[in-house]
């Protein structure tokens, strides 16, 4: 059982076609570059990681570590002709082949690398059967030509080659001056965070999404639309914020109080909340207050008319019609007084 399930394994990783990446090739000098070869090894081997690893729609083709330029000059390929392009790929036993250059540049200013890939499907390596499918070309600027951030453009570039995604990006920038932190909501779901006015959610499933922003101080933002959402592309959406309304206390200076008003938000405000609660509790304990003081002269009555001891004369005069009925009141409205007390400390609390 265990050797048919290693050779299903098997069988369906060798459906994937195979795929030969060769080394880029540098231009623009006329003498050896170290640091553009450098960052041409570099992006080469980070190109080079998905298929190595098994990942991604194609796998390694074993031994096609090779150079473009070498390639081109041991197959007379100086124009990088399609046909002869393919003579190379099915050489190297791939049905796949990417090759490409690399050449510093200034882009609007800014140093950097211009990459340019192509994507070649190979077929049986006869003219006219190879097939030439969408390149990719990008400017990487020279601060991310190394460590991860090159990575990271390889990591692009080779999903972008091979229709290889895991979604597409949303990327948020809030306008307001000084805006530092919010969440990102997809749908209702918390997605991302806003750091320094900008932030982002990665892998987002193509498809169309409500989106929300919420932040302490302002009202919370919802798109009119459901925002579109593409494989391997970065969607981005630039927002102002609306402030929360103010609400001030009549007759109170901010100047010199703290409690003088507060945010309303969508989520209501908190201080109506407590309002409510101090008027509660103000009658609650105004309630115990009353009770008590009925109670408690009930109780002192009662004890006045002890002098009286079983002298129903004297105990009418007092309020009382026989002895038990004094001593049933003092009891049942000492009884009381605790509750009232009870309810006016319960009042004084809220």
């Amino acid at each position: 059982m265990l050797f048919a399930v290693i050779l299903a394994a098997g069988r369906a990783e060798a459906k994937k076609d195979k795929i030969a990446i060769l080394g880029l090739e540098v231009l623009g000098t006329t003498t050896v570059d170290s640091e553009s070869t450098r960052v041409a090894q570099d992006l080469t081997v980070a190109l080079r990681t998905r298929p190595k690893a098994g990942q991604g729609p194609y796998q390694w083709t074993p031994g096609s570590e090779k150079e473009l330029v070498d390639e081109k000059i041991m197959n007379n390929c100086p124009n990088e002709d399609k046909d002869c392009m393919a003579k190379i790929g099915a050489a190297l036993g791939a049905d796949f082949l990417v090759y490409g250059k690399i050449e510093r540049k200034q882009l609007g200013g800014q140093a950097g690398y211009q990459i340019s890939l192509k994507l070649l499907k190979v077929g049986d390596g006869k003219p006219g059967n190879a097939q030439s499918l969408p390149g990719w070309t990008e400017f990487i600027p020279l601060a991310e030509s190394s460590g991860t951030k090159l990575q990271e453009w390889a990591r692009k570039g080779y999903k972008k080659l091979t229709n290889d995604f895991d979604g597409g990006t949303l990327k948020i920038r809030v306008r307001n001056e000084g805006f530092d932190r919010g969440t990102i909501l997809v749908e209702g779901e918390e997605r991302g965070n806003i750091t320094a006015g900008s932030g982002e959610v990665p892998s987002l499933p193509e498809g169309r999404y409500k989106i929300s922003i919420v932040a302490g101080g302002f009202e919370r933002w919802d798109s009119t639309e459901k925002i579109t959402i593409r494989n391997g592309e970065t969607t981005t959406e630039e927002i102002t914020l609306t402030a929360a309304k103010t609400i001030v206390t009549p007759g109170c200076d901010p100047a010199v109080s703290n409690d003088c008003g507060g945010t309303v938000s969508q989520a209501g405000s908190g201080r109506g909340f407590w309002r409510g609660m101090f008027v509660v509790g103000a009658v609650v304990a105004a309630g115990g207050g009353g009770l008590l003081f009925v109670a408690g002269g009930k109780v002192s009555d009662a004890k006045d008319a002890n002098s009286c001891e079983d002298d129903v004369a004297c105990l009418k005069t007092k309020g009382f019609d026989t002895p038990d009925e004094r001593n049933d009141s003092g009891k049942k409205f000492e009884t009381l007084s605790y509750v009232a007390g009870g309810v006016l400390a319960v009042g004084g609390t809220l």
